[in-house]
């Protein structure tokens, strides 16, 4: 490797012809000239080291805290033909790619599941059933007193 030279680089703006290690030194000097601006204008804009950036926190804004998580997590497992976790670890509405195609035959029991008849059809079963076990007990009662 002789003693070549490396090719200059024209910067017409910064004033004449520069080498590459030169325009990095450059660019590094006006990179941290950028970062310690953003710093001091975040410190007078009141934002401090334990608030993060408008950039760290992403589209959806603040980072939840530990109970909206475990409750959309709960969410997630329990109504499952509901609502579903997306890659970001939150919840979304449910797209159905995430269901097995038999979902409707191996889902977990739920109590909206039970009452699917409408309001007071639960209520509506039991007293039938009330009522033809007095019945029945009725029928054994008068077989017992006939048979004495």
């Amino acid at each position: 490797l002789g003693g070549a030279q490396p090719a200059s680089i024209e910067a017409p703006r910064l004033g004449g012809p520069r080498t590459p290690t030169a325009t990095m030194a450059a660019m590094r000097r006006t990179a941290a000239a950028i970062c310690a601006g953003c710093v001091a204008l975040g410190s007078i804009a009141g934002v401090g080291a334990a608030a993060p950036s408008l950039l760290a926190r992403g589209r959806r804004g603040a980072e939840p805290d530990k109970e909206q998580l475990q409750r959309e997590a709960w969410l997630s497992g329990h109504l499952k033909d509901v609502f579903e976790l997306d890659r970001d670890g939150r919840i979304s509405k449910q797209s159905g790619l995430s269901l097995p195609w038999n979902y409707d035959e191996i889902k977990l029991r739920n109590a909206r599941d039970d009452c699917g008849d409408g309001p007071g059809s639960v209520v509506a079963a039991e007293v039938k059933r009330q009522q033809e076990a007095q019945q029945r007990g009725e029928l054994s009662a008068s077989r017992l007193s006939a048979q004495r």
